[in-house]
C-alpha cells in the first residue's frame, strides 16, 4: 500500500511545487486519495487539497511544509 499526506495548499510555485498546512495521511492508492481530497476540499470551503508523497514527521498535525511535488 501507498501512504500519501493530504496538504491544505497555500501557494503553487511556478514548477507546481506547493507550500501549505499537512491536514491528514492517507493509505491506499492515489485514486482513493483522490476521492478523500476531493472531501476534504467540500469541508474545508473549497480550499486547494494537494496529494504528495508522504511527509515523515513524528508530529505534522498542521505543520507548515514547502516545495512539496503534488501527485
Amino acid at each position: 500500500m501507498n501512504k500519501f499526506s493530504l496538504i491544505i495548499v497555500t501557494k503553487t510555485h511556478p514548477d507546481n511545487t506547493i507550500d501549505g498546512y499537512w491536514i491528514q495521511d492517507k493509505t491506499g492508492t492515489l485514486k482513493e486519495s483522490k476521492e478523500r481530497a476531493a472531501i476534504l476540499s467540500e469541508v474545508n470551503k473549497g480550499n486547494d487539497i494537494a496529494i504528495v508523497d508522504q511527509v515523515r514527521n513524528t508530529n505534522p498535525l498542521l505543520d507548515y511544509f514547502t516545495n512539496l511535488k503534488r501527485l
